[in-house]
């Protein structure tokens, strides 16, 4: 008689696998893209604080 209890204790091994794998890549394919977007926000920041010197620059002229 075949026994079905080490080919369901396979199959939950390798979903537990695959789903540990998918987790992984998601969680870089965001970091990605959360670093390219911080990137540029930080940026923005940037210009807008340079603007912002140069009108209170203009202001006091």
């Amino acid at each position: 008689m075949f026994s079905f209890l080490p080919f369901i204790f396979s199959l939950i091994y390798i979903l537990v696998i695959v789903f540990v794998a998918y987790f992984l890549i998601t969680a870089v394919l965001f970091m990605k893209k959360k670093n390219r977007s911080d990137e540029l926000l930080l940026q923005k920041i940037d210009e807008l604080s340079q603007r912002l010197g140069e009108l209170k620059e203009d202001k006091r002229s």
